[in-house]
């Protein structure tokens, strides 16, 4: 949250008003004010993909004919999925929609509250900073152990892998009965307590795994997220953003090796647009007296991949919408308003006397 215009705002002296008009480039500050932006919309769409590799072990052909299990083949292997796609409305200074604030005598000087790059967020109210959930990506593996460490001299001395495949199947096997006389009560040599039958236990699950390793490969499952903005109001309507394959994963939207994401962006026409910057500001001298905030309209969004659906929602589009104006009436001297903006839309969320 910007700070600097608060300071600024205390150490005016009270009595000033907000006569406000379109910002230009080297406005002075020297008598006292602030400049601020209106946001525009852009559509943020957020994708969290799953990249899952397999790694073939070293036994992996004999998986079936050594242990009657079936793995995912003696060939590495990528795939990618998408996990969850959303779509919200983000906002972003509009450089055509810049004010300068201007404090007057015999007004109230009001306290303007910024977001970091300048977006109108409150006039006489402290707000907490708007703190976004980050996205932690995440690596899971099946790996076991070194194999090496539970094999045998015999194993190890196999004059060709599919003895070697042989003597390790073996083992498994041996090491299962083991577990299963344990559970039966029916072992030559019993623990003495159900902690030490514990311990036992997974120290031959613990075998079992890294024996079994070369023969069902191993997988490893990582976690991204990719976010895109898109301008609604810049013909993006029906347009490819990406594309997705499930070997490559996220593509750009000229790569013909994934099938193709669009959005769509239909405006709902739930305000009049009369922008305030046309000629309701020339008409009255390129001055407003007042504090300028958006009307955002509406739109509805969706995502598609093959003819359906990944993420659905109705946003607020300033574009869409237009611009209105608190009269300075608000901000004289007999007058204490505090005023909560939308950064995302620059609406105005509350107003309390």
């Amino acid at each position: 949250m910007n700070k600097i215009a608060l300071a600024l705002a205390a150490l005016l002296p009270l009595g000033a008003a907000a006569q406000v008009s379109p910002y230009a480039p080297g406005m002075s500050l020297e008598d006292g004010g602030v400049t601020y932006f209106l946001p525009k919309t852009y559509i943020e769409v957020r994708f969290d993909l799953e990249r899952e590799t397999y790694e073939p072990g070293e036994f992996s052909q004999y998986a079936q004919s050594e242990l009657g299990i079936t793995n995912k083949g003696d060939r590495p292997t990528e795939r990618w999925r998408i996990t969850r796609c959303t779509v919200d409305a983000a906002g972003v200074p509009d450089k055509d929609k810049a004010f300068f604030i201007k404090y007057k005598p015999k007004y109230t000087a009001p306290l303007v509250t910024l977001t970091d790059d300048g977006i109108i967020r409150g006039i006489n109210v402290e707000l907490e900073d708007i703190e976004e959930e980050a996205f932690t990506p995440t690596v899971r593996s099946d790996k076991a152990g070194r194999i090496e460490a539970y094999m045998t001299e015999e194993m190890l001395m196999a004059s060709s892998t599919a003895r070697k495949a042989k003597l390790v199947a073996r083992e498994i096997f041996e090491i299962r009965e083991s577990r299963n006389l344990l559970l039966r009560g029916e072992a030559e040599t019993m623990p003495g307590d159900n902690e030490s039958l514990k311990l036992i236990m997974a120290k031959l699950d613990e075998q079992e795994k890294a024996l079994l390793a070369p023969f069902v490969g191993t997988t490893t499952v990582t976690t991204k997220q990719v976010v895109l903005h898109v301008n609604p109001a810049a013909g993006e309507d029906g347009a490819v953003i990406r594309r997705f394959s499930e070997r490559f994963g996220l593509v750009d939207s000229d790569d013909l090796s994934g099938d193709p994401i669009y959005i769509h962006v239909k405006d709902l026409e739930t305000v009049p647009v009369d922008p305030l910057l046309g000629n309701t500001v020339n008409n009255r001298n390129d001055k407003v007296e007042g504090v300028v905030y958006n009307v955002p309209g509406k739109a509805e969004v969706s995502v598609m991949l093959g003819g359906k659906p990944l993420a659905e929602a109705t946003l607020p589009v300033t574009q869409f919408g237009g611009t209105e104006v608190l009269g300075d009436v608000l901000f004289n001297k007999n007058s204490t308003i505090r005023i909560e903006f939308d950064p995302v839309s620059g609406a105005v969320v509350h107003i309390e006397r």
